[in-house]
């Protein structure tokens, strides 16, 4: 379902309008993998992709990808486009739910205009989160964790849809203490919500993309005090677009 930001934050009732996808089912799992000069990328059951114009309507299913994850893993995925080929382009990365494991493991990308699935060098961050990728200055950024046991830190992986390489960000200067970091897009920005768990999230943006200096602390929201009922809700807005 689909409706304006503003009237999500301001106005009462909201008017959602519900958008009929190709391939609907309602006993699937299904959810958006990414958004990209109007074109929608959507994953169902992780084993089938297609790329969907709602504007038009056409949509572009992608050739199965090949992964088998057995008990545990899963696919995350990442959608963008590349300007130096005029062609958009799906990641796959297979990954295991215990993020305290190592794994080596395949990467795939898909090119729209070839119509062809092919295999990258393998993927040299061990562990990502369970979250598809961000789409920000031509490539496409997961959020790691690496542990160091007993702890652990934070990296932000890329994959370059260019040149196809893989790449990681500098990050802003955090707080001390427990957190957990989530990846955006404002205004085709690359920007971090940094949540530190019981007392408030940050939220940062690079606004001169590889630059760690040119990170902005934007907002500091404190928590909801109903964490039960909030603590999963999450999303990012900008105010020039309302």
């Amino acid at each position: 379902m689909t409706c304006n930001l503003y009237n999500v934050l301001y106005d009462k009732p909201i008017n959602a309008i519900e958008l009929d996808y190709p391939l609907k089912h309602l006993q699937k799992s299904v959810w958006i993998v990414g958004v990209c000069n109007g074109l929608l990328c959507i994953a169902i059951d992780e084993d089938k992709l297609f790329i969907w114009n709602p504007s038009t309507r056409r949509s572009n299913r992608l050739p199965y990808c090949g992964f088998e994850p057995g008990p545990g893993w899963y696919v995350m995925y990442g959608f963008g486009y590349d300007t130096s080929t005029d062609d958009y382009k799906v990641v796959g990365i297979p990954c295991v739910h215990d993020t305290r494991s190592e794994y080596d493991t395949k990467v795939k990308i898909y090119s729209l205009k070839t119509g062809n699935w092919k295999i990258l060098d393998d993927f040299p961050h061990k562990t990502l989160l369970n979250d598809d990728g961000k789409f920000s200055n031509g490539a496409l950024h997961w959020v790691g964790r690496r542990y160091l046991w007993p702890s652990y830190s934070w990296t932000i992986v890329s994959v370059d849809l260019g040149n196809e390489s893989y790449g990681e960000v500098p990050q802003p200067v955090y707080d001390e203490g427990d957190k957990y970091l989530t990846l955006g897009v404002l205004d085709e920005k690359l920007c971090v919500v940094c949540d530190y768990r019981g007392k408030c999230a940050d939220v940062w943006v690079m606004k001169v993309y590889g630059e760690q200096d040119s990170w902005t602390k934007l907002v500091s929201v404190p928590h909801l005090t109903d964490l039960d009922r909030y603590r999963y809700s999450f999303a990012l807005g900008d105010s020039e677009l309302w």
